[in-house]
């Protein structure tokens, strides 16, 4: 007769390893939830500081421009002034600014002498005040709401003061803290830039300044976001509502996510607070722990009530002994067919394998047993990931990673292995016993995380990634190392005659056209928009433009199918010591303009310049 275990025993026992692996299983997946929730949330505070950084900086580029035209003349009119200007194309280029203008120095005994002699009709300096003034006096655009500001002395109001008096001691760039602009009767908030502008015998002159709506400035930077996060700007640490100068979702007051970061801005500081409710596009799955655990713990229930009722009676036990076995021999046919795992001896030679083995790889068991497992080794793989394998398992211990195998009919497709020695009485390695998880999807979903959907070329994060990577390459060694930056001309008047579906054509057929003429050792992506960028490692300037100038022939020449002919533009700039990826798109950025401004279809290498060179040259 047959013993039998206390029918509470084996029941208890499956109760608390059932419920032991489902809390596992739940903390695990909640952890992994968190941890890329938090990763892609990081990502996206980087992605966006640098978006809010590039925008101020072309704006104090602007600025420092205006500043050269006044140490570049001894007498600038208000015809130069606003002619300089124009060749901004400020309302479509610079959509933050709400004016650009001069203030100069006047003494306060000079005051009633300078209104009398204004370029203006009815030109008064107010409010009244007892010191020197700064007033507005060359102003663009030349609106109805810009002049109302016209005569303000700067001066007399102690935020602009303190901005103005923090830039001459600099001698260089400084900011405002927020202020509600004048010219504006909503969407007042916004900043100054200023700069101060001296004369040849370098006596103090007066300031140049733009005033930004930090509203317009902003929120085209939420339309280039990757990840869907919002966040507000504080000129100080207060946090308090009169230092707020830009919310992009005031509606959203209570975040899963949030963070703060400090922003040095030319001697002031920005705190830039970001939040979102979610960043990772898992829809209802973020509840997936809470469902394992629900019906995890319903399972572990019900099979331990089930084990209890088996083994309630001597009878009912031996009589599901013998289901048992039925069940067992069944649930080894579905491992058979559902899970990945093969055998070797100690020389990687097949033994044994699953008939999901064979399906995934597409031979047949008596085409894998006697053969190499190298058999199903891809080519990408790497010698080192093998060598790191062989010699884990070697010592006896359990190799656990990633690996891309190859089908039988050339295909490729991945799994995750977990490969264990098998060892016989003595402690002898007798073979290996390899469990395989089919992550093809996973790594594919990896890819389109990547991937520009229209061109299937790589994205802005993509490239951010890989340009870090390079420029840490040339930094560390010394090498070559450019990029390309390069855009479709007059792109925009093909999206508003032909519309938005030819446009979309044609910057895919652009793509193809770059993808087949780059190097193999070349990083292509899509900047945004019609702009596309080439990272181009081992490449001095010469070889970039020869690069450059090769592309800008092939699609000169390539018939488009929706409008026949197409040009672009390029610039170019390569690596010095102490640059950073902002330097060197800045300079490219600029050789683009140039390229643009010469004619279009050209390309244009950077400028290195020093500073007073590039004043003198203005």
């Amino acid at each position: 007769m047959k013993r039998v275990l206390r029918p509470a025993v084996l029941p208890s026992l499956i109760l608390f390893i059932g419920l032991a692996f489902t809390l596992f299983v739940s903390y695990k997946t909640q952890k992994w939830i968190r941890l890329t929730e938090q990763s892609r949330f990081e990502t996206a505070i980087t992605h966006t500081t640098l978006l809010v950084e590039k925008r101020l900086e072309s704006n104090v580029q602007l600025v420092r421009s205006l500043g050269g035209l006044f140490l570049a003349s001894d007498k600038v009119t208000r015809d130069d002034f606003k002619q300089f200007l124009s060749a901004y194309n400020l309302a479509e280029k610079f959509l933050g600014i709400q004016a650009m203008g001069f203030g100069p120095l006047v003494p306060l005994e000079q005051k009633r002498t300078f209104e009398r002699t204004a370029d203006f009709d009815h030109y008064f300096i107010f409010p009244a005040t007892a010191k020197t003034a700064v007033p507005v006096y060359y102003l663009e655009p030349f609106n109805r709401h810009n002049q109302r500001a016209l005569g303000f002395d700067m001066a007399s109001e102690s935020v602009r003061n303190t901005a103005m008096e923090r830039a001459l001691k600099r001698k260089d760039i400084a900011l405002s803290s927020r202020i509600e602009l004048l010219q504006n009767e909503s969407e007042r908030d916004g900043f100054l830039i200023y700069l101060p502008v001296f004369n040849d015998a370098n006596v103090h002159q007066g300031y140049v300044y733009a005033a930004l709506n930090t509203k317009r400035l902003f929120d085209g930077i939420m339309q280039d976001r990757y990840i869907p996060v919002d966040f507000k700007l504080h000129d100080s640490a207060s946090h308090d509502k009169g230092a707020l100068l830009y919310d992009s979702n005031p509606n959203l007051t209570s975040a899963r996510l949030s963070r703060c970061v400090s922003l040095p801005v030319y001697g002031h500081a920005w705190i830039m607070c970001f939040k979102t409710d979610r960043v990772l596009d898992f829809g209802d799955g973020i509840y997936l722990p809470w469902v394992q655990l629900f019906f995890g713990s319903l399972l572990t229930f019900a099979m331990s009530a089930w084990v209890y009722a088996l083994l309630h009676t001597q009878r009912r036990a031996l009589t599901m002994a013998d289901k048992m076995t039925f069940t067992i021999q069944d649930q080894l046919r579905i491992i058979d067919k559902n899970v990945i795992i093969s055998s070797t001896d100690t020389r990687g030679i097949i033994t044994e394998v699953s008939q999901a083995f064979c399906d995934v790889s597409g031979y047949t068991k008596e085409e894998l047993i006697d053969k190499d497992h190298l058999i199903v080794r891809h080519p990408d793989t790497p010698s080192s990931t093998y060598e790191t394998m062989w010699n884990t398992i070697l010592q006896g211990e359990i190799w656990e990673g990633e690996l891309k195998n190859r089908r039988k009919n050339g295909s490729a497709y991945w799994v995750h292995a977990i490969i264990t020695p098998k060892t016989n009485s003595a402690g002898e390695i007798t073979g290996y016993t390899s469990v395989r998880q089919n992550i093809t999807d996973r790594k594919r979903a990896e890819e389109l995380s990547i991937t520009d959907q229209l061109t299937g070329l790589y994205n802005r994060l993509k490239l951010d990634e890989m340009f870090k990577t390079y420029l840490h390459v040339s930094q560390r060694h010394d090498t070559d190392f450019s990029i390309i930056i390069l855009d479709i001309d007059r792109f925009k008047n093909v999206n508003d005659t032909h519309g938005h579906q030819v446009g979309d054509t044609i910057l895919q057929e652009f793509a193809k056209i770059l993808q087949e003429n780059v190097r193999s050792e070349d990083v292509l992506g899509r900047w945004g928009g019609e702009e596309f960028m080439i990272l181009a490692p081992q490449s001095g300037l010469e070889a970039a433009q020869n690069l450059a100038e090769k592309l800008r022939t092939k699609v000169e020449n390539f018939s488009f199918s929706t409008i026949v002919r197409a040009t672009c533009s390029f610039g170019i700039s390569t690596y010095h010591k102490g640059d950073d990826e902002k330097s060197m798109v800045s300079r490219a950025d600029d050789a683009l303009y140039r390229a643009k401004t010469n004619g279009r279809n050209r390309v244009e290498v950077e400028e290195i310049q020093s500073a007073a060179t590039k004043l003198t040259s203005l």
